[in-house]
């Protein structure tokens, strides 16, 4: 485990990972920018990075919802200058209701993914 945000995260595992997944994190830190320079960092040229993110679902402030809620081309966009996008999309996600939303009558959350290679 890991500050994602801390500017010297880097020094012991930079290029070290052939695959980073980061699913569902980028919401919840309050430095976005060192996030995604940390986690492009993490992976080895010619590497892969997974990312989702919500795109549209209530902001939840515990404990850290930073309002992120970008569709599949915007979270492209945040890694575009150091990646090249393999595949992008955004989709209902049937499986997050439970155990955390047990009213019936609240809409699934639609999630934004991206698979990308870094460059």
């Amino acid at each position: 485990m890991a500050d994602i945000t801390n500017d010297k995260l880097l020094i012991e595992i930079e290029n070290r990972f052939d695959v980073v997944i980061a699913c569902n994190l980028l919401e919840h830190v309050e430095n976005i920018d060192n996030a995604i320079k940390n986690i492009l960092g993490m992976v080895k040229n010619g590497g892969f990075l997974i990312v989702t993110v919500p795109q549209k679902l209530d902001i939840h402030l515990s404990p850290i919802d930073n309002g992120l809620r970008v569709t599949a081309a915007e979270l492209v966009g945040m890694f575009i200058e150091n990646a090249k996008c393999i595949k992008a999309e955004s989709w209902v996600d049937e499986h997050y209701r439970e155990p955390f939303i047990s009213d019936p009558n609240f809409p699934k959350p639609e999630v934004s993914g991206v698979v990308l290679e870094k460059v």
